[in-house]
This record gives C-alpha cells, structure tokens and sequence, in this order.
C-alpha cells in the first residue's frame, strides 16, 4: 500500500502501478490511513476491472486540436499533399472549436459540418469527402493510440462524387 500524507495541505493520496499502468489519486475524503487504504483498493479494483474489459475505461476529455496534431503528425511523415490537408485541419479546428472534447463530436454534428461545407463554402461533394477523411483518419489514430474507444465518422456514408470530365480531341 503506496498512501502517504501531504504535509501542505493534510490529504491523503495513493500511488500505485499495475500491469505497467502507473495511476496517482487523491483519496477524497479520507482522513486516516485507514480510509485512504480503503479508497486505494476501490481504486485498484476499478482499475483492474478495466484492464480485464469487465468495465469500459473512461474517456479522457482530449480537445480536437490535439487530436489535429497527431494527424499533423501522422500526415508530415505519411503524406506529400500537406498544404492542403493544413487547411483542412484549421477549417476542422474553426468549426468545431480547438478545445472542444472529441467525445463530444457526435454523427449528427459531422452531418451538420458536410452541410456547411456545401451550403456556407460551396464545396463539391469530393472536397467535402476529403474533409470527413481527414477527420475520420484523425479519429481511427486516436483509436489506435488508446486515447478514445469509437470514431463518430464511421457509418458516415461518403457523397456521391461526379467529377467526369468530358473532353474533345481537337485536329491537333
């Protein structure tokens, strides 16, 4: 049992590590050793409980501006398009708010935003396609890093792109 005393302030927090996790909390409302240990174990338990998936783990509230780094990340290593997608990023980032929660991003707002981008900016459905994909993309990194459990774009339908051009030999 890792409690110990604050000497500042008189709260009693506990440290601990499992399966390589390390987790450090206050022991709200303990005012023994005793009532710490007690919360330390309800602690452990829950995390336990966790780890072996009886329990889903809690979502931190990670802001989409970190969630556009890791794909800025991710795109300067992966990709050559990496102006445009900068731009994308920021209108991602204006639209939604740069410290709004991921996990507050639901379907429906991905649907409002593909009407934005078609009804306030005039873009073509492609364009628009582009979008979802660069935050779908963003959204699956984050899943693969562990930070969040679902992607709001998967089940998005994309739109339907008309981008045949027709052309016509000339004599030349």
């Amino acid at each position: 049992m890792t409690t110990y005393q604050n000497n500042k302030n008189c709260k009693w927090y506990c440290r601990f590590q499992i399966n390589g996790e390390r987790h450090n909390y206050l022991c709200k409302g303990a005012t023994t050793r005793k009532e710490a240990e007690k919360i330390e174990n309800a602690f452990k338990y829950k995390i336990q409980q966790q780890q072996n998936g009886v329990i889903p783990r809690e979502n931190k509230n990670i802001p989409l501006y970190k969630l556009m780094n890791l794909y800025s990340d991710y795109n300067e290593i992966n990709n050559k398009d990496k102006v445009h997608k900068k731009s994308k990023i920021e209108d991602i980032k204006s639209y939604f708010g740069a410290t709004t929660p991921i996990q507050k991003i639901k379907k429906s707002d991905i649907e409002n935003y593909r009407k934005y981008l078609r009804e306030q900016k005039g873009l073509s459905n492609s364009t628009i396609n582009k979008y979802v994909y660069v935050l779908s993309k963003a959204y699956n990194l984050a899943i693969a890093d562990n930070l969040i459990l679902s992607n709001p774009c998967k089940g998005i339908k994309k739109l339907k792109e008309d981008n045949e051009i027709t052309r016509y030999l000339s004599i030349e």
